[in-house]
């Protein structure tokens, strides 16, 4: 009996000591990004603004690796990356042909991997880059985490971000930290939100500022709420120096004026239920650029099947001195990931 206590004693402090270095390594490896930081504008062959109305597209793109075969542990499933790089490649060739096949002026992108294990390192940002080089492309980073250890097979290494790509000439880009994160130890394997603008000159005096972000998904509301009063004061700065802003991407939230009738939770929301934005979030003037026509999202506890929860909670937010001229949400029944494109198209006043 000795011999046993003492082979536990033994173990439990290998165990102690592998989770401790674990937490160390991960500590100091932690992405601590700027407030701001500068992003390259990577320049194609883009146009100087020359119209008044454009199309403008966002996906999340769930790293290819999210599409309708595929569950996800923190949905109530129980994988954390397909199964095979095929699976990754095949996801990705049906999210190329959309693209190329709606040649929308801007594109947003969301949840796009560069270097990951859980899609077999393939660098997504270079082949969609090569598929729309004549565009003007950039690309910031919100999950850069050299391990994460859940579920089994493990996520393991992650480097991912935000992508957006335009027809016309961007100046200039920055990436924009928010504020508050998880406590540790969970921060140092979560991502790390912000937004990315890429700037684009409309007159002397004002530009067209293209926001991308994706917000905080599974804390209890209160990242999101820091993050809608971080974009908030952002936008309005904006608007108030006289320019026109254009926002867009995966909210994690579904929008007021919606009919969420069509979108019923499984078991009350036991799973995952997206936070609605409070009907006087919007300032007056501006307008969320959505549509219920169908579902942006759907939960990943299983397979998709039909039958899954769905709603919406991505799309757009547009300044007043821009009009919403429609909005669509492309239903592609999840075929290559877990969230359907939003196709909007506006005119600047």
């Amino acid at each position: 009996m000795k011999k046993l206590l003492k082979i536990l004693g033994i173990l439990m402090i290998i165990l102690a000591l592998l989770v401790g270095g674990f937490l160390l390594f991960a500590t100091l490896m932690d992405y601590q990004p700027d407030p701001v930081e500068t992003i390259t504008v990577e320049n194609g062959t883009a146009l100087t603004l020359d119209k008044k109305e454009f199309e403008v597209l966002t996906w999340n793109i769930g790293y290819a690796g999210l599409g309708a075969k595929e569950d996800f542990f923190m949905d109530g499933g129980t994988k954390g990356r397909p199964d095979s790089k095929e699976a990754v490649e095949m996801y990705l060739e049906e999210i190329k042909d959309f693209i190329k096949s709606n040649s929308v002026d801007f594109l947003f992108l969301q949840e796009v991997d560069r270097d990951s294990t859980r899609t077999y390192h393939v660098d997504q940002y270079k082949i969609l880059t090569d598929l729309l080089s004549q565009r003007d492309h950039m690309f910031a980073l919100n999950y850069n985490v050299p391990f994460v250890p859940v579920p089994w097979p493990p996520i393991g290494q992650v480097t991912s971000g935000i992508a957006t790509y335009s027809k016309y000439d961007v100046f200039e880009s920055e990436r924009y930290q928010f504020k508050g994160n998880y406590t540790w130890p969970m921060k140092t394997v979560m991502l790390d939100r912000c937004l990315m603008t890429s700037v684009i000159k409309v007159s002397e005096t004002q530009n067209l500022y293209l926001i991308n972000v994706h917000f905080s998904a599974y804390d209890d509301g209160t990242l999101r709420e820091d993050q809608l009063n971080f974009v908030k004061d952002f936008v309005k700065d904006l608007y108030d120096q006289g320019h026109y802003v254009l926002l867009g991407g995966d909210w994690n939230q579904t929008f007021p004026n919606l009919d969420l009738t069509k979108f019923p939770l499984e078991n009350n929301g036991e799973l995952w239920a997206p936070v609605a934005i409070e009907e006087d979030w919007l300032m007056p003037g501006w307008t969320f650029g959505v549509n219920d026509n169908a579902p942006t999202y759907r939960l990943l506890n299983r397979a998709y099947d039909g039958k899954n929860q769905t709603g919406v909670i991505d799309g757009f937010m547009i300044s007043p001195n821009i009009e919403l001229l429609e909005v669509e949400v492309v239903d592609m029944a999840f075929e290559a990931s877990d969230h359907n494109p939003v196709y909007m198209k506006i005119k600047l006043k």
